[in-house]
């Protein structure tokens, strides 16, 4: 039995590749590749370009007092961005009045010599106590596209309001600028 099973198998097999003989198996086939192609993400590099030259410290200060400082910033990178700029506090004290005391230290910021690709672009005055302007409750401002910059005119006073109770104090804060790159889409 298995002799006949071997056979027939084998007859079978033999079968099978004379029907292959004088017959091609080949497939044409082609392909091509495209140039190559390279992706590169943006970089957002928001820069205060006089940032050493800025200095918002005073000493003695009295009630009427103040100090303006101009503040450039630039867009170094490859996108557009808007920015908004707010005060922050050391948080290793305790505030003081004069950061939220209802006569505390008040700030008003002007955009002065504003260009964008040549345009003037128009920014309204804002005033507000320091302690108003933060990280939650930035000053927005504009859209800056790259390679250009904006003059920004702070000022920082003590109201003439202020009385006794802002006497002998000490605050010590910074002013962050803060960008974001725009809504991507379709390139």
């Amino acid at each position: 039995m298995v002799k006949r099973v071997l056979t027939v198998f084998s007859v079978f097999i033999l079968l099978l590749s004379f029907t292959f003989i004088g017959e091609t198996t080949a497939i044409f086939n082609d392909e091509d590749t495209t140039t190559p192609n390279e992706t590169e993400t943006a970089e957002l590099n928001v820069v205060i370009d006089n940032k050493a030259d800025i200095n918002f410290s005073i000493d003695n200060m009295i009630p009427g007092d103040f100090r303006t400082q101009t503040i450039t910033v630039a867009n170094t990178g490859s996108v557009p961005f808007i920015f908004d700029g707010y005060f922050s506090r050391d948080d290793t004290t305790d505030s003081t009045v004069l950061w939220d005391g209802s006569n505390g230290l008040f700030a008003t910021i002007d955009g002065i010599s504003v260009t964008n690709n040549g345009a003037p672009l128009s920014f309204s005055e804002q005033s507000s106590q320091i302690s108003d302007i933060t990280e939650t409750t930035a000053i927005p401002f504009f859209e800056l596209a790259p390679g250009d910059s904006v003059d920004l005119s702070i000022t920082l006073a003590l109201p003439t309001e202020a009385d006794n109770t802002y006497q002998n104090q000490t605050e010590s804060f910074t002013f962050t600028i803060y960008a974001e790159q725009l809504a991507g889409g379709e390139r």
